[in-house]
């Protein structure tokens, strides 16, 4: 069975208080997530990193580091974001409540070389529709998920 780490999921597992949501905390914690898959990866373990990776370091030591790492960029607009902001993250940082949010007031750098990229803009796809593609395209490597 496939291994989660959720990004947000393990900073509140982890719950380090001098980790914040600047840019070298992200990268820190980054790091953690990168290397706690690795480790699970190595043991044999199926491992997806739901993360907001906004770092090219990150992505090229997944790449050196990590065996059949596959890389996948769900493309959201920023309009998009705004409509689905379920924790008024965006509205927050627009009004100068909140910072350090990614394609706002921090900025994030696009995967460069991405295995796979799944747009999801308005009107959103169905779960199904997405993990479907992801799928087919994963089915054409030479691991399957």
């Amino acid at each position: 069975q496939p291994v989660l780490l959720d990004g947000d999921e393990i900073r509140n597992a982890i719950r380090d208080p001098h980790t914040g949501h600047d840019s070298a905390s992200r990268l820190v914690n980054a790091y953690r997530i990168c290397r706690l898959a690795k480790l699970l990866a190595d043991q044999g373990h199926i491992v997806i990193g739901a993360t907001m990776s906004i770092y090219h370091e990150i992505h090229s030591w997944n790449r050196r580091n990590c065996q059949n790492y596959f890389e996948v960029w769900v493309e959201v607009g920023l309009d998009t974001l705004r409509k689905q902001d379920a924790r008024n993250l965006y509205s927050r940082t627009q009004s100068g409540e909140s910072k350090n949010v990614a394609g706002l007031d921090l900025d994030y750098e696009r995967p460069l070389h991405p295995d796979l990229i799944l747009t999801n803009n308005l009107p959103l796809r169905k779960p199904e529709e997405l993990a479907s593609e992801l799928l087919e395209q994963s089915n054409q490597l030479e691991y399957k998920l």
